[in-house]
């Protein structure tokens, strides 16, 4: 039985030991405890049907069958009831890969998480348990598959902060938090609790109860049992010092970000400034781009039509400087191809002859089709 208590509303399964049977050459059983996966597997779908709040696997196993692990992982996953997984020593090999079905997937901090490489196959059948292994690893964490490979093959720990920075586990259960039902969870009211407890005992006359006190609080305050009055009134004092500390960083802490916030919003506004500026000086620019081309290309077209080359007429004006702001080198290489004229072609002489008489006309003919 793998349940600690079913009947709890939140049961805890215990899963440390190695996972699946493992014999000696001759085929018997070589005496190691182990995790019979396909029971593990009933009893946590059994809770699952029970309709509980919740349920605990704590792991502390080295690993061992990667099939049988397959079992149990899948029985997390499938589970309708939430399930988180405690790393609370070892959670090694397919034990690891089990950790990582958890809805939360809880490390002490003195715990390890290990991947190696998948053993006890050859060729295609470790290949693809290899495969399978980092499947089930790269689905809850924040590795790829190629780093996960990389770190089985050279055999990879890691403590609890590592795994949560990679996302391995969601959170670490630190040591010194556990196990303090009775302290009260801030400092200063330990203290006060503290001289309350001790005002009691001295001015009770119970010897007993004096006693029983005195160790209660020597408890809370982490010291022997047979702590002297001097000795708790000591500690508490220097946990009201550091509480006095704290709060006196604290308020250093806070004056420097606000200090920081400030000169953030500083050099926001100048770099909104400097932004405006910038924004002004291009349109200012575009706008003299602009103002130049309509200059250069008024001056083009006013000098051929002062030339003779171009018509003087407003609309064809108009066109010819259009033509030039969208493209002057090609409208001047144009212009500079037509032939400047500003008089009608001569009639030829008697010695002109026929041909010479019909390219004048042919001329004359294109200069007015130039110019309309």
């Amino acid at each position: 039985m793998y349940i600690v208590d079913i009947n709890s509303e939140e049961p805890i399964m215990l899963l440390n030991k190695q996972i699946g049977m493992t014999c000696n050459e001759d085929g018997t059983w070589d005496g190691e405890l182990y995790i019979e996966p396909t029971e593990f597997q009933e009893q946590l779908l059994q809770l699952d049907a029970l309709g509980k709040k919740r349920i605990q696997v704590w792991i502390n196993s080295v690993g061992g069958s990667v099939v049988g692990g397959m079992s149990i992982f899948n029985a997390i996953l499938k589970s309708k009831t939430p399930v988180d997984t405690y790393n609370v020593g070892i959670a090694a090999s397919i034990a690891g890969a089990i950790f990582m079905a958890g809805r939360k997937r809880v490390m002490s901090d003195y715990a390890q998480f290990m991947m190696h490489p998948v053993s006890g196959g050859s060729g295609a059948s470790t290949s693809a348990m290899t495969d399978s292994v980092i499947k089930m690893i790269e689905a809850k964490c924040g590795l790829d598959g190629k780093q996960i490979k990389n770190m089985m093959d050279c055999t990879t720990w890691m403590g609890a902060s590592d795994c949560l920075m990679n996302g391995i586990c969601t959170d670490i259960e630190v040591t010194k938090e556990s196990n303090k039902k009775n302290m009260p969870s801030v400092t200063s009211e330990m203290y006060a609790y503290s001289n309350k407890l001790i005002l009691e005992n001295f001015n009770s006359n119970n010897k007993n109860k004096n006693t029983m006190s005195l160790t209660k609080v020597s408890n809370m305050l982490g010291l022997n049992d047979d702590a002297t009055q001097e000795n708790i009134v000591a500690e508490i004092t220097k946990l009201s010092n550091n509480l006095t500390n704290a709060n006196l960083e604290k308020d250093s802490y806070k004056t420097q970000a606000e200090t920081l916030q400030a000169e953030i919003e500083a050099t926001t506004n100048k770099l909104n400034e400097l932004q405006s500026n910038y924004d002004a000086m291009v349109a200012e620019k575009e706008a003299s781009e602009v103002s130049a081309k309509e200059l250069a290309a008024t001056n083009l077209i006013t000098d051929f039509v002062n030339k003779g080359g171009i018509k003087n007429d407003e609309a064809i004006i108009a066109k010819w400087v259009n033509r030039a702001k969208a493209d002057y080198a090609d409208t001047e290489s144009i212009l500079k191809e037509m032939p400047i004229n500003k008089q009608a072609p001569q009639m030829p002489n008697t010695a002109t002859t026929s041909n010479q008489f019909v390219e004048g006309a042919d001329l004359h003919k294109r200069l007015k089709d130039l110019n309309k």
